[in-house]
């Protein structure tokens, strides 16, 4: 009897000497929460059937719930989700949301992972800059979102003007723009250009605007708002005459289509992304040869919205060595190559910007506009202050509010929250 307590005793030992933490041995997995915010269907299949099973192959002690969150009130679902405890590993933030997420504790840095990794010299600075906060870096690009002019050749050649010459100042945006509208028994069929009324993208192109014409958000301090000086002035002014010029009061606006308003020639001059190239391929591809690309406008500057979109690690994420191994498959050549050709977005990889797809002169045209991307001001309130702006942009759009006064009113809310922090 003894002897088969010592031999248990032993048994016991020894088991609990190879006891681990899961993921470790004994198929036992790191479950993995990813939250993702950049897809579409084509990359959805592709990052369900082909990416996640070849890392779980690879590393066979880690499993992936992929959560498709989407951009569509995606805060509020983070939000939630940090106050309900239910906190993603590994998750997609928002440029504007960057600053507060560090502030507040919900990001770890990545350096210690960057450093032993060395391949941060592959990746364009505007992608993962506006991320380095009090100097460290929390999120890595798998993508580039740059926003430059792009067009429709073959409508270019219809209604007269030089297909071969896109719009590079303001006032060639407004005389394009009057050429391309189209307005038809009350209804508009085809829209010059298109200031969008959405409050996050609406406060993308204003501040495209205001930078072109030589304005700032905030002053040096970041702590008083500048948008409603005379730059910011006139860029909003300019805005809303286009909207009003393409899409006059009583008119019905554009009727709804399950394809893409490029795609069908009703919208064919934008200040978009390289989703429209994917769009093209996909809806129209007849047409891909009559897709031009330009520079971004200028007024005082040649200047663009540029965003690196990318992965953070939760400061929750109990498994953060795991974390990082699904980060840095994910950012691997083969991988975002892939990723950013089925979402159509820029690669971050300087690498990849001569591999095809990327070798058209269409996408090499997004990538030189790239070197005009800006990088954002990068404070804890960003967002929640883009979204009172583009609140009052679409007064301006309604025809609630003068431009001067809309503005004024924002900034007088930035001012505040601003002036809390001195």
């Amino acid at each position: 009897m003894k002897k088969f307590l010592v031999y248990g005793l032993i048994v016991l030992l020894a088991l609990s000497s190879v006891i681990t933490f899961p993921g470790v041995g004994f198929g036992q997995k790191v479950t993995l929460e990813v939250w993702i915010n950049d897809f579409n269907p084509d990359s959805k299949n592709w990052i369900d059937k082909v990416l996640i099973p070849a890392f779980e192959k690879e590393n066979p002690d880690i499993k992936i719930n992929m959560t498709y969150v989407g951009w569509g009130h995606h805060s509020e679902k983070y939000l939630t989700a940090w106050a309900g405890g239910m906190v993603p590993d590994v998750f997609e933030p928002a440029l504007e949301q960057a600053a507060e997420m560090v502030a507040t504790g919900q990001a770890l840095p990545l350096d210690k992972y960057i450093k032993s990794w060395g391949q941060l010299n592959d990746f364009f600075p505007v992608g993962y800059e506006p991320y380095r906060i009090g100097g460290k870096i929390y999120c890595l690009p798998f993508r580039l979102d740059t926003r430059t002019v792009v067009y429709r050749k073959d409508i270019f050649k219809e209604v007269g003007l030089n297909p071969n010459l896109p719009p590079s100042t303001w006032e060639m945006l407004e005389a394009a723009a009057k050429k391309l509208n189209k307005i038809e028994g009350g209804k508009l069929v085809r829209a010059g250009f298109d200031p969008s009324e959405e409050p996050n993208w609406n406060t993308q192109v204003y501040m495209e605007f205001l930078w072109q014409n030589g304005g700032e958000a905030l002053d040096k301090t970041q702590t008083k708002a500048t948008f409603n000086g005379p730059e910011g002035v006139e860029a909003l002014e300019f805005l809303a005459n286009i909207r009003k010029m393409v899409l006059p009061p009583g008119v019905a606006t554009l009727a709804q289509s399950p394809i893409p308003y490029f795609a069908t020639g009703q919208t064919p001059l934008l200040a978009t992304g390289a989703w429209v190239l994917q769009q093209i391929e996909k809806y129209a591809p007849d047409h891909m040869k009559d897709v031009g690309v330009g520079l971004p406008l200028k007024k005082v500057k040649r200047v663009c919205n540029s965003f690196g979109g990318g992965f953070s690690i939760s400061s929750k994420c109990k498994n953060p060595d795991a974390a990082w191994k699904f980060i840095e498959f994910f950012l691997r050549p083969e991988n975002m190559r892939e990723f950013c050709r089925l979402q159509g977005l820029t690669p971050a990889r300087k690498s990849l910007v001569k591999a095809a797809p990327f070798n058209t002169p269409q996408w090499q045209k997004f990538i030189e506009a790239s070197r005009y991307g800006k990088i954002y001001v990068v404070i804890p309130e960003w967002w929640m202050l883009c979204s009172k702006l583009g609140d009052a942009i679409i007064e301006v759009y309604r025809g609630k509010k003068a431009p001067k006064q809309a503005l004024d009113d924002a900034a007088a809310i930035w001012n505040e929250v601003l002036g809390k922090k001195k």
